[in-house]
């Protein structure tokens, strides 16, 4: 009995640490970081932190309310072939990337672009590395496009144009290689069918 107590915690302990090996790595590198320099209350940025939080509010209310899905839907209810809808799924990832984070816009449109690919018989493998591409690099444009951007702009106080200042020309060689890929792109005619997602309208979506 006790050694199968004891197999069972080591295959517990193996899988932990292979699912959670990012978590583990991050705690053993803040104690060896503690003992080099003692942390205090004050090293903590409670603004940036407040601000992160507002934001993931936000996006969780947009994505409660499904509005990312009715935007996503009906831009691509009006494209008839492979290259409008791979246009559309990169500008729509790539704007959304600026205003609810890089990590929120893959999370939300990339599932869209695997239903799409079995709808239609596509292989939609490049496509979503595109809109990996797209995410951040689009999200490098503005403060909340991920939290460094947002770390950054609260710790140098800029204001917003001094910051649009700094990321506008990069942002800009960005479309222009999302427009190199997308002329890549091999071209048919393709019809997707996607049911239209109804918007949770009310006070809720307001606030």
């Amino acid at each position: 009995m006790k050694n199968l107590d004891t197999k069972e915690i080591w295959k517990f302990s193996k899988s932990f640490v292979k699912r959670e090996g990012i978590l583990l790595l991050a705690c053993v590198l803040a104690v060896a970081s503690s003992l080099a320099v003692v942390p205090k209350a004050e090293y903590i940025d409670w603004r940036v932190l407040v601000l992160l939080y507002c934001l993931m509010l936000v996006v969780g209310g947009f994505k409660k309310r499904r509005v990312l899905d009715n935007c996503a839907v009906r831009l691509l209810q009006r494209c008839i072939s492979l290259r409008q809808i791979t246009a559309a799924l990169l500008l729509i990832t790539f704007i959304s990337s600026m205003l609810v984070t890089n990590d929120v816009a893959l999370i939300t449109f990339v599932p869209l672009t695997l239903i799409i690919g079995k709808e239609a018989g596509v292989d939609v493998g490049k496509i979503i590395v595109w809109q990996t591409l797209a995410a951040n690099l689009g999200s490098m444009l503005t403060p909340m496009g991920n939290p460094q951007n947002l770390f950054l702009y609260a710790r140098y106080n800029f204001d917003i144009i001094a910051f649009f200042k700094v990321t506008w020309i990069p942002t800009c060689l960005a479309v222009a290689l999302l427009a190199v890929f997308l002329m890549r792109q091999q071209d048919r005619q393709l019809k997707v069918s996607l049911t239209s997602v109804n918007v949770e309208r009310g006070w809720g979506l307001i606030v």
